[in-house]
């Protein structure tokens, strides 16, 4: 007992340590200089992408053993590391720099650039686990079909509602348009995923800190789920990475949240109730999101006026 709450509370301290982090992203803290060479020096790219998207990612590339780069697990975790490292440094590209060059074919850029960094993300982890998991189950291969399916949904929806970005005086941020039942069809579908293909990842943090955080700031208004959910998985992947034996960028002092946070939840994770009933959620929620995204009038979307950016 005393191990779960432990885990709970060292969760949620994290997952509410996300939040500056994110704030970073949307909101500039000083003064800029308005012009191609000044953007750069705005806080959400000096505080936010240099730090998170530049110097982690290299520092742990660096930091790696020769052994432990010939991991089957690590290599995944390296795909992942850069591929999603690509979608937030978009998502500051989006927001920051290509205003900049006032270019008639912006909005196309942004949402085939976004929807392809976003679908063959999905579409890599689905084809991981069909042909590629040791000993795949039946829940192995419906679960990489959903993947796949939500890839193409992903790219096709992303095109068909369109990605915008709004701006306020403080703050800047992608408008995602994405719908919730795709929003819902990607958490369940990833959990099932992560259960599966790795479960001896820390779980709860894993939940808490890349999907909880997206959700909760997604339907509270606070921000948008995309945005959100690049950023928070980014900082798991980081903080993963930094702990991992051969790797070690991180003190010792982060290893009990990281490396032995999912203890308490192993069993449950490897329950069958749970990896059965996870995937008639996953199976329901992937049909609601084909239903919506080919039945329903797209979202209607278009940046607020615009201002100097």
């Amino acid at each position: 007992m005393y191990n779960l709450f432990n885990s709970i509370i060292t969760s949620l301290v994290y997952s509410v340590a996300s939040l500056p982090i994110l704030e970073l992203f949307r909101r500039d803290l000083w003064e800029y200089t308005d012009t191609k060479l000044g953007v750069l020096t705005r806080s959400p790219i000096v505080l936010g992408f240099i730090p998170l998207c530049v110097i982690l990612p290299t520092a742990i590339t660096i930091s790696g053993s020769p052994e432990a780069y010939l991991s089957d697990n690590v290599t995944f975790l390296y795909i992942k590391l850069w591929s999603v490292s690509a979608g937030v440094s978009s998502v500051v590209f989006f927001n920051y720099i290509m205003p900049m060059f006032k270019s008639k074919h912006e909005t196309k850029i942004r949402n085939y650039t976004i929807a392809t960094i976003l679908s063959v993300n999905i579409l890599e982890a689905g084809i991981k686990q069909l042909f590629f998991h040791k000993n795949p189950d039946i829940i192995d291969y419906i679960n990489g079909i959903c993947g796949l399916i939500l890839a193409c949904t992903t790219y096709s929806g992303i095109l068909r509602n369109s990605i915008d970005v709004t701006k306020t005086e403080s703050v800047i941020e992608l408008k995602d348009n994405l719908r919730n039942s795709y929003i819902l069809a990607y958490t369940f579908w990833n959990i099932l995923f992560i259960s599966k293909v790795s479960p001896e990842i820390s779980f709860l943090l894993f939940f808490m800190l890349s999907h909880m955080v997206g959700i909760v700031t997604h339907f509270t208004g606070y921000s948008r789920w995309l945005q959100s959910r690049a950023i928070t998985l980014l900082m798991y992947i980081c903080l993963k990475f930094g702990v991992t034996p051969g790797y070690r960028f991180f003190p010792e002092f982060f290893d009990p949240a990281l490396n032995n946070l999912n203890n308490p939840l192993i069993g449950f994770v490897h329950n069958n109730y749970y990896t059965y009933t996870l995937t008639v959620v996953v199976v329901a929620c992937t049909i609601w999101n084909v239903i919506d995204e080919t039945c329903k009038r797209p979202i209607s979307g278009s940046s607020l006026p615009s201002h100097d950016v």
